[in-house]
């Protein structure tokens, strides 16, 4: 997958996502460290483009590569389909998923993902790490979503970049 070409194909698309608030400044309580606006668009573009329906969300923060996940699952017309997503804390306003028509696209479970993931009876398609960024929780993270994850899906780490110690966790698992 090209994903040069993958974005050139829904540009028109993210870009009308983005002047009509699929940005961070339309995000309430934003904070830095989040994923980025070209990353989410990204996922969103391999989302549709994969036609994947079952999506999970390790680390949801404010809500934002979340909402544009549910976002490719409306325009997918996947209306079974589901965000469900994983946090210690809910950061996120409800009225986010509200305000674009999503909310029934999208379930937040509270806890720690090591709690949470082991009950959750599901298989999915797509997911992305980005939780806590210690080397043990992403291993432990990666290791509880590879028994989830479909045969051709997707298990995406955020931050992989090199980082100091002791939020080197994604890069060091990979």
């Amino acid at each position: 997958m090209d994903i040069k070409i993958l974005l050139a194909k829904y540009n028109e698309k993210i870009k009308t996502l983005y002047n009509k608030g699929f940005n961070k400044v339309s995000i309430e309580g934003y904070e830095k460290g989040s994923i980025r606006t070209a990353e989410a668009a990204t996922l969103y573009s391999i989302i549709r483009e994969c036609n994947y329906k079952n999506i999970l969300d390790i680390g949801t923060g404010k809500g934002f590569s979340s909402l544009w996940f549910c976002q490719a699952l409306k325009d997918n017309n996947f209306f079974d389909a589901c965000v469900d997503s994983i946090d210690i804390n809910k950061n996120f306003n409800e009225n986010l998923f509200e305000r674009f028509s999503l909310g029934s696209l999208f379930n937040f479970y509270k806890g720690s993902s090591s709690d949470v993931l082991p009950k959750l009876d599901k298989q999915y398609d797509f997911t992305l790490i980005d939780g806590e960024h210690s080397y043990r929780q992403s291993k432990e993270d990666f290791i509880n979503v590879f028994s989830k994850l479909k045969v051709g899906g997707i298990c995406a780490f955020h931050d992989i970049y090199s980082r100091p110690h002791p939020k080197s966790g994604p890069c060091d698992v990979l």
